[in-house]
């Protein structure tokens, strides 16, 4: 079952799909085909058999068969996702069951294979949050080896960029500034709020900003937009956070992005 485009968060690239593999199915699709073959030899050989011998027959290919049905349901509606942000396991036919983890928070990533699971490329993956998620783990991984590389390169790319992204004294602003400081929708600017003395909790003289969309906050103690800084002065930690915040609230970052990148901030006081 495909993932829906629709639930990818703003800048969200899907990377991998991948359903459980294959040799799920093995067990069950051997099992009907010899319950089967029985059968026609059953029939074959006694073709007068009383009535109630053919229903038992019949019992015994529903039963496998129905078998290897939901199994394939099963393996369908039973998918790994990887993004560019994330980590989505989705599984159930009816009831469904979803979970995520955030790409900032992979620690590490580990997988096991018999000699077995070798043969057929599949293994079981272990991924390591580190936090009160605790361990995701994934059995019956196709190309384990493959996907944990891909992971932890992931997962480094998108440290990398969220880290950037809090150090950059821009991090917040409007992306379609108009050149009277206000946005390209008619509303009003970063720049512009923060000249106002603009935060969440108080509505301006000017107008309001909009819900869940501003990144204005005021400057530390009152003082003036980012834009007045001296080049090369560093932001404080108290101006990153400001930053973070107003960039969670735009939807960059997800949650646990969010709360990772702020203990790191609160780290280094």
């Amino acid at each position: 079952m495909a993932f829906p485009t629709k639930l990818l968060n703003p800048d969200e690239d899907l990377v991998v799909q991948m359903n459980p593999h294959w040799s799920v199915l093995a067990v069950p699709a051997l099992t009907t085909v010899v319950i089967l073959g029985g059968v026609i030899a059953i029939v074959v050989a006694f073709p007068k058999a009383p009535a109630w011998v053919g229903w038992l027959l019949a019992a015994a290919v529903v039963v496998p068969v129905l078998r290897l049905l939901v199994s394939y349901l099963k393996y369908r509606t039973t998918s790994f996702v990887v993004t560019n942000q994330r980590i989505v396991l989705r599984s159930g036919i009816l009831a469904r069951h979803g979970s995520e983890m955030s790409l900032v928070r992979v620690n590490d990533v580990q997988f096991d294979q018999s000699i077995w699971m070798r043969l057929l490329s599949k293994g079981t993956l272990h991924i390591d949050s580190g936090g009160e998620g605790g361990e995701a783990v994934v059995p019956e991984m196709a190309h384990p080896a493959a996907i944990q590389s891909l992971i932890l390169r992931l997962a480094e790319e998108r440290r990398s960029a969220v880290s950037l992204q809090a150090n950059s004294p821009h991090w917040g602003e409007s992306e379609h500034p108009d050149p009277q400081g206000g946005t390209a929708e008619g509303g009003i600017g970063f720049n512009d709020g923060l000249e106002r003395g603009w935060d969440m909790d108080r509505t301006p003289a000017g107008g309001s900003p909009p819900v869940g969309k501003s990144p204005w906050r005021r400057g530390l103690g009152g003082q003036g937009s980012s834009a007045a800084r001296e080049p090369g002065e560093r932001i404080s930690v108290a101006e990153q956070l400001e930053k973070l915040d107003a960039l969670w609230r735009n939807g960059s970052l997800t949650r646990d992005e969010f709360e990772s990148e702020k203990a790191k901030l609160l780290g280094r006081r």
